[in-house]
């Protein structure tokens, strides 16, 4: 038995879109390090940090954050002053065969 309305979908593949277009998340650009703010996405695209230790810092006191409704804000100078004091990689020489 067909249905001959012109796009007609069944309730339940209806619903699959409806919440699959709720929960695709956000796409973040990776390349921006001179934000103002960073949202957790964004801090980990562009400087590799993970959201636990995002937390780790802001409970340091090494990040500031402000909350704009449900989104938590780092402040971009705060992750850049942390990078900045971060130790400088070292590298052994390679061996001489």
């Amino acid at each position: 038995m067909t249905n001959s309305r012109i796009g007609h979908q069944p309730k339940a593949a209806a619903a699959g879109a409806k919440h699959e277009a709720r929960t695709k998340k956000r796409q973040v650009e990776p390349g921006r390090p001179d934000a103002a703010h960073f949202r957790l996405p964004d801090l980990r695209a562009c400087y590799g940090i993970s959201r636990s230790e995002a937390y780790r810092r802001l409970a340091a006191g090494d990040f500031i954050a402000r909350k704009c409704g449900r989104v938590l804000l780092i402040d971009g100078d705060s992750v850049r002053a942390y990078v900045a004091r971060l130790p400088a990689a070292t590298f052994r020489q390679p061996k001489v065969a």
